[in-house]
């Protein structure tokens, strides 16, 4: 069977967002609960109620229930993402939450931890989950939860990246922690989770803004890349200091998934085109995130 073009890049991106899912669920079972610390956000909400449901001595199946309390938590979130994300995103979300619900029973978690150094753990832990939930987001998929509440929030509000709302919506999990948890679970726990929303963000690219200038001498760059990319463009024009010759100086913001798309536009149309991008930038005012 020969796939096109477009089935093999679905393939692509379901197998990079499934691999994402299990560094997630791997940081999260191998790391994390073997030292009882907790994760934020619904996931933590699901360790929290397991726990509630151990502690009232409720009969409980062999595996950890916290990835099926997870999924049940998520119906109303899956309903928001339908509602105000889009349906392809939440075709994907379903699939995707269903495969971390799964891979969260299935990795086993272990007697006795990997590694016994809790910072260690928090660090190795939050990287994996971190780095996981980003290569999902790239991927075009998600797995519910805050990334359904972060993407939302984002789009909604541009301030907003997905790691900064999901240290917003711990604060709030963490405090209900402290009433039950000790010191210092509670202070590695939100280690964890701080390493992994920082992770998040380096990782998902699309959320990371890029301003772009863009020095050319040949005509029509910046209608291809309005064309080609949907972004608008400011035109000015220069002359070089030594040469004199006239150059067209475009500048155009983008997210940094998009730089490369930007950049074959550019040297399709000139070669010898001089570009200049800068990541990280912060946008206010009428620029469309691309989640």
């Amino acid at each position: 069977m020969k796939f096109t073009e477009k089935q093999w890049s679905m393939v692509k991106s379901f197998a990079l967002a499934f691999f994402g899912m299990f560094l997630f669920a791997a940081g999260l079972n191998l790391f994390i609960q073997p030292l009882h610390f907790f994760s934020g956000g619904i996931v933590g909400v699901a360790q929290i109620l397991r726990s509630l449901l151990v502690a009232l001595n409720v009969p409980l199946p062999a595996f950890d229930l916290s990835g099926l309390l997870y999924y049940l938590i998520n119906i109303p979130l899956l309903i928001l993402a339908y509602r105000s994300l889009g349906r392809f995103f939440f075709i994907r979300t379903i699939i995707m939450t269903s495969v971390l619900t799964l891979l969260m029973t299935l990795i086993p978690i272990p007697k006795e931890p990997l590694i016994h150094d809790y910072l260690t753990s928090a660090l190795v832990g939050g990287v994996l989950n971190g780095v996981g939930t980003g290569l999902t987001l790239f991927a075009g998929y998600s797995a519910g939860g805050m990334d359904i509440i972060g993407l939302y929030f984002t789009k909604t509000y541009p301030a907003f990246s997905v790691g900064k709302i999901t240290i917003m919506v711990n604060v709030l999990v963490f405090s209900v922690l402290a009433l039950t948890q000790n010191f210092e679970v509670i202070v590695y726990s939100f280690l964890f989770n701080a390493v992994a929303s920082v992770a998040v963000d380096r990782v998902h690219a699309q959320n990371i803004n890029v301003w772009v200038m863009i020095f050319t001498k040949k005509d029509g760059v910046d209608k291809a890349i309005m064309k080609e990319l949907g972004r608008g463009v400011t035109n000015w024009e220069g002359a070089g200091a030594y040469t004199a010759e006239h150059t067209h100086v475009h500048t155009t913001m983008i997210n940094k998934m998009e730089r490369p798309m930007l950049r074959r536009v550019v040297i399709r149309i000139d070669p010898n085109a001089f570009i200049i991008s800068t990541e990280g930038s912060q946008v206010f005012g009428n620029f469309q995130k691309r989640l």
